[in-house]
C-alpha cells in the first residue's frame, strides 16, 4: 500500500495536481534573478592596469594601484600584504571609499624590494553594496633586480615577464580556452 501511496505522490507532483492541495514543488519556488553573477565569482573589482611594475633592491619607489569596480554604490575596503622579500611602508592598515559609477580608485604605496625576483602585493578587497557582502582578491606582480643586472640573468631564479628567445619583448597574456571532457563509463 505504501509502494502505491508514493507512486500516486510522485505522479500528482509532477503533473502539478498536488498544487491545488497547497503543496509546492521546490521548482515552483521563484529565483532572485538578480543575485545571479556573469562573470568570475566574488566582487566585481580589477586592477586597471594589469603589469609587472620593476624594482631595483634597495630602492624606495612609489606605485600607484589603481582599481576600477563595476558598482555605482557602496563602499569598497581593501587591505594590502605583501609576499617575502617586499616592504611595505603604508599608513593604514585598511583603506576605504565610497563607490561611485566609472571611478578609479587610487592605491599609492611606498615600496622596496630586498631581494632579487618575482613577487606580488596582495589587495584583499570587501565590497559592501546595500546588505549584500563580497569579496575579491587580486596582486599586482613586482619584478625586482639590481641596477647592474639584466632581466636575462634572472631567468635561474624568476622568470622576469619576458619571452624565452631573449628579445626582450614582454610576455602579452591571452585569455585560456579549455575543454573538459567528461567520460561515463558503463
Amino acid at each position: 500500500m505504501k509502494k502505491i501511496y508514493r507512486w500516486l505522490m510522485v505522479f500528482l507532483a509532477l503533473t502539478g495536481t498536488l498544487a491545488s492541495f497547497g503543496v509546492q514543488a521546490l521548482s515552483a519556488v521563484p529565483i532572485d534573478v538578480s543575485a545571479a553573477h556573469p562573470g568570475k565569482p566574488g566582487a566585481q573589482v580589477m586592477l586597471v592596469d594589469n603589469q609587472v611594475y620593476r624594482l631595483e633592491i634597495g630602492v624606495e619607489k612609489t606605485l600607484n594601484l589603481k582599481l576600477i569596480s563595476a558598482y555605482s554604490q557602496g563602499e569598497m575596503q581593501v587591505r594590502i600584504s605583501a609576499s617575502e622579500g617586499l616592504a611595505l611602508q603604508q599608513a593604514a592598515e585598511k583603506i576605504s571609499f565610497m563607490l561611485e559609477e566609472g571611478k578609479v580608485y587610487e592605491i599609492p604605496l611606498q615600496i622596496s624590494a630586498m631581494i632579487a625576483g618575482r613577487h606580488y602585493v596582495h589587495l584583499h578587497i570587501d565590497v559592501t553594496v546595500g546588505n549584500r557582502k563580497m569579496f575579491k582578491s587580486v596582486s599586482a606582480i613586482i619584478q625586482a633586480q639590481s641596477a647592474f643586472e639584466e632581466p636575462r640573468l634572472l631567468r635561474g631564479a624568476q622568470k622576469a615577464g619576458v619571452n624565452e628567445n631573449n628579445t626582450g619583448e614582454e610576455v602579452i597574456s591571452l585569455p585560456a580556452q579549455e575543454k573538459i571532457l567528461i567520460h561515463q563509463h558503463r
